[in-house]
């Protein structure tokens, strides 16, 4: 994993960074501020701080000029893929995160707490899927003490799509990762590939918000979930800008819906990006 930083200005900047494992703040030994010069990148590997974790919360802050950055992750065992990822910035810490679109096949997905504040606090934790909310996959007080980082396997959750939710007393950060294993590769020292996605907390929907769709792969999938009931008008776009017959559904708070790029189209061609308009503005999150 590789934090990258970026400076798209013209004048420098000074990134402090911290990292946190599950024993809590990692000692950065000098390599915590970081300077970047106009137009110029900086990348730090993060195992070269503190190897050997599986999962680290990174906290940046920065001096000087305002940087762009993402923590770039890949995998691999021996020869065989095991998966890449680039996660943006997480959104601000909360007490309510709700992460729609997480995709459980095969194997169970991991949620990752990080508390970076400066006393412990507990959170429970609810999958809910489109037939509402899974038992297997609920935690209660769960402890995530100061300055640490948490992972909680999600065991016993069915394949599917599901919406993960976490409510704590405190602030915290959260993300969950889940993977999929391919078909088997030819040859003896390469074995089936995986790859893997980090999903992070979706922000409510206010009165609109509008995406653009990833122009490769043949699928897709929209998932919704409401903190209250609500209907909502989903509006597939064309990349010229022309609009598709609009869906209308309705978001239930104890269940998720989900429409596939299949549904979402303009005319014969799927979307080229989404507008989704809430009844009720702050009540659905969604996710693709």
């Amino acid at each position: 994993s590789v934090l990258v930083l970026r400076n798209p200005t013209e004048r420098p900047a000074t990134a402090s960074v911290q990292l946190w494992t599950q024993d809590g703040p990692a000692a950065m030994e000098g390599r915590s501020q970081v300077v970047v010069a106009p137009g110029e990148e900086q990348r730090v590997l993060l195992e070269s701080v503190t190897p050997g974790e599986d999962a680290l919360g990174v906290g940046v802050s920065v001096l000087g000029a305002p940087l762009s950055m993402h923590v770039q992750s890949t995998e691999r065992d021996g020869l065989t893929p095991g998966g890449a990822e680039m996660l943006s910035p997480l959104p601000a810490a909360g007490t309510v995160l709700m992460m729609p679109g997480v995709e459980v096949a095969g194997a169970a997905p991991t949620l990752v707490l990080a508390n970076p504040q400066g006393s412990g606090t507990t959170a429970s934790v609810e999958v809910v899927g489109p037939d509402g909310p899974v038992e297997a996959g609920a935690r209660e007080e769960v402890d995530v003490p100061a300055g640490t980082v948490v992972s909680i396997p999600l065991e016993a959750v069915a394949d599917g799509t599901y919406a993960v939710q976490v409510r704590s007393e405190d602030p915290i950060s959260a993300v969950t990762r889940s993977e999929l294993t391919g078909a088997d590769l030819p040859g003896d020292t390469v074995g089936a590939p995986v790859d893997f996605t980090l999903v992070a907390p979706a922000p409510e929907i206010g009165s609109h918000a509008m995406s653009s769709l990833p122009a490769q792969g043949s699928a897709g999938r929209l998932t919704l979930i409401g903190s209250a009931p609500s209907a909502a008008t989903v509006i597939p776009m064309a990349a010229d800008g022309s609009a598709g017959e609009p869906l209308t559904v309705d978001v239930p708070a104890d269940a998720t819906v989900s429409l596939t790029s299949d549904q979402l189209q303009v005319g014969q061609e799927r979307a080229a990006g989404i507008t989704i308009v809430p009844e009720v503005p702050g009540a659905v999150h969604a996710s693709w």
